[in-house]
């Protein structure tokens, strides 16, 4: 197996030396020192960079939800996604995603720059996205097999998973160009965009609540790990997201494994409640939950919310 390794480069090399260009590296997590090359962006690009100063990305390291997770867990690991440049204050930067190596990376088909560029069709796809929200917990040691801590790649990969890019959705076009708010979480109309809900009684004391996938390309909701959907009814709640517990896997270590995923993927995800026959307020809706103590949600601390459906019936 130590031949195999060496003999790629090998290969990789006797290409490269024919004349065949490295391709470019694409957008991945990294403590960089390209903070003041950020400002020179701004300076010409100014209304994109007035978008990305109002994007998540560009509160990634700020943002009050994720302060408080840090201070509980302040990992090097957590920090190279959402702090990716010299000055952490910048999050997710202009040159976190275009510069990664010497030139500017951009898309084909671009207007003509001041600058060189590097054009990569490859930089159109979810490959942009792909390593800073598909990754690992970063315990596979501890494991019999590691586990996806976020895995919106490969959902996106799902048969019944709608075919839309991640620009398509989340960088739709504005003024001529991709829109660099980056479309998320905190925008109600997007999250409402992303799935269709209808409920209705079934029986007298059974009201059932179903949630399809929309304009989506991924599960609903995805992710950080405790995104969820709260169905709310006659004083009961059920929750649709990835459900984690404590397991051993490892003789003597526990772990944070995944003991169940009830969310909406690739088709129609139906939830039967029980209520009484009389008027019943049912109301459906997304939250942004914060790391809970137990496997049932009940205690976890949501930092933000956005209905989807409240209705009496």
């Amino acid at each position: 197996m130590r031949g195999r390794p060496a003999m790629l480069l090998l290969v990789a090399a006797a290409l490269f030396a024919g004349g065949a260009a490295p391709p470019p590296a694409m957008p991945h997590p990294a403590p960089n020192a390209r903070a003041a090359d950020n400002t020179a962006c701004e300076g010409c690009h100014v209304e994109i960079a007035a978008e990305w100063r109002q994007s998540l990305h560009r509160s990634a390291f700020t943002d009050a939800t994720f302060q408080r997770a840090f201070a509980i867990d302040p990992d090097p690991f957590c920090r190279d996604c959402h702090a990716a440049e010299s000055d952490p204050k910048l999050g997710v930067a202009c040159v976190t995603c275009h510069v990664t190596n010497a030139d500017v990376l951009a898309m084909p088909g671009e207007r003509r720059a001041p600058h060189p560029l590097t054009r990569s069709p490859e930089f159109a796809t979810e490959a942009a996205c792909a390593r800073c929200h598909e990754f690992d917990f970063p315990d596979a040691h501890l494991r019999k097999a590691p586990l996806a801590m976020q895995r919106t790649l490969s959902e996106h990969r799902h048969p019944g998973a709608a075919r839309e890019t991640c620009a398509s959705c989340h960088m739709t076009k504005r003024g001529g160009h991709a829109d660099h708010r980056f479309a998320a979480s905190r925008d109600d109309a997007f999250v409402k965009s992303a799935v269709s809900v209808r409920a209705k009684r079934s029986s007298a004391t059974t009201i059932e609540v179903s949630l399809a996938p929309a304009r989506i390309g991924h599960a609903f909701p995805t992710g950080d790990l405790f995104r969820r959907v709260r169905i709310s009814a006659a004083g009961s709640n059920r929750y649709l997201a990835r459900h984690f517990g404590s397991r051993q896997e490892i003789p003597g270590v526990f772990v944070r494994s995944e003991i169940g995923d009830d969310r909406v993927l690739g088709g129609e995800r139906v939830v039967v409640m029980t209520v009484p026959p009389d008027k019943t307020r049912v109301r459906v809706v997304y939250e942004r939950a914060e790391a809970p103590s137990d496997p049932a949600f009940s205690s976890a601390r949501v930092a933000g919310a956005i209905d989807l459906f409240d209705a009496e019936l």
